[in-house]
């Protein structure tokens, strides 16, 4: 299904990338969730691709063409695949996807060179409420798959002595006291459209973030 606006028009490719910028500059880097994202934006090393439909097979080939660039030993930066008509309403569909081009790596010799995290706006863990704040770290306002070097993730996994689990602590910690400032509602609200906030909004998220690295949850 293609993704359309309230008035039945289609949502052209360059709004779905801004919407998308603006979620990785004020979530994303704005709320430090991601140890990885925030160099290669400021160094132009982060690509992005909208890629239409509902053709798995379609979307799958763009994911390994960026797996391959990003393979090479001399490349830097990552890469993330929008597909916004793609299971929109199917995190388990959506997920499935995912997990078969991870099964893949290995034949195209990939396997711990490159690693990929799924985005959604119905994430959900496992076991947990998908209403919880703490899905917030994986929702995106799309479905994307993040392509990333795996020797970039142990680099900056290497900076946290090892542990990447401090970054899901930091940042559970981060989205609950946002909730408590913001309620959950307007908490909810911020995270799925950040283009749109109030100077109020801005300065409670900043306050939050001092409050949290204060507490020693520092670790992105």
């Amino acid at each position: 299904l293609t993704l359309k606006h309230d008035d039945n028009s289609v949502i052209g490719d360059e709004a779905i990338l801004s919407c998308t910028r603006a979620w990785i500059e004020r979530v994303v880097v704005g709320l430090n969730l991601c140890p990885f994202a925030e160099r290669p934006m400021k160094l132009d090393q982060l690509k992005l691709e909208v890629v239409r439909g509902t053709d798995e097979e379609e979307i799958t080939t763009s994911v390994f063409y960026h797996m391959a660039l990003l393979s090479s030993p001399e490349k830097r930066g990552t890469s993330i695949i929008v597909a916004p008509d793609l299971f929109t309403n199917d995190f388990g569909g959506f997920i499935d996807l995912v997990q078969f081009i991870e099964e893949s790596l290995p034949k195209h010799e990939l396997d711990g060179v490159i690693q990929l995290a799924p985005f959604h706006p119905q994430f959900e863990f496992a076991g947990e409420d998908n209403s919880k704040i703490s899905t917030f770290t994986n929702k995106s306002p799309y479905p994307m798959i993040h392509i990333l070097r795996e020797a970039e993730v142990t680099a900056a996994v290497d900076q946290l002595d090892g542990d990447a689990s401090r970054v899901w602590k930091r940042n559970v910690k981060l989205l609950e006291t946002l909730e408590d400032r913001l309620g959950s509602e307007r908490t909810m609200k911020w995270l799925k459209n950040p283009e749109r906030y109030d100077k109020g909004v801005k300065e409670i998220i900043k306050g939050v973030l001092k409050e949290v690295k204060m507490s020693g949850f520092d670790s992105c």
